[in-house]
């Protein structure tokens, strides 16, 4: 009975050795997105993710803004198209800072961006000033690693 027992805790232990990988964090990019690249091998921390394509802008994984492209170029739509980026980043940041305070870490939050190279500034330098004013601290670009 004990040697059964003993088995199947090996059995578990294993199992979950193996679920989880050696980074911190696995950041998953999309197959629209091209990303920079990048010779840097620091380790990726947790922080607020930001996906930035050519159809929309994402916190969490939840669209916030649809893009339009308008004689070639990307455009963010006619009217308050920031409001749901801002109100999304301030909820972020929100839990953020709770989450932070309870494990007794620093309050700032970080920010992920994953960004396809083909966005223009234009799109990307409001959503950067955006994230500035709702007190993200640092922002952390998502490149593919090269090796070195």
């Amino acid at each position: 009975m004990l040697a059964a027992m003993v088995d199947m805790m090996i059995n578990l232990l294993i199992f979950l050795l193996t679920l989880y990988g050696t980074d911190p964090i696995d950041v998953r990019g999309s197959a629209e997105l091209q990303l920079a690249s990048s010779a840097s091998h620091d380790p990726v921390k947790y922080a607020v993710s930001v996906v930035v394509s050519q159809k929309a802008v994402e916190v969490d994984g939840v669209p916030v803004v649809l893009l339009r492209e308008e004689n070639g170029a990307l455009r963010f739509p006619d009217g308050d198209a920031l409001g749901g980026f801002t109100q999304a980043l301030a909820q972020r940041r929100d839990e953020a800072v709770a989450a932070a305070a309870k494990r007794g870490e620093d309050a700032i939050p970080d920010m992920s961006i994953q960004c396809d190279r083909r966005v223009p500034w234009e799109v990307l330098g409001p959503l950067l000033t955006q994230a500035g004013d709702a007190g993200f601290g640092q922002f952390r670009f998502v490149v593919h690693g090269e090796e070195p």
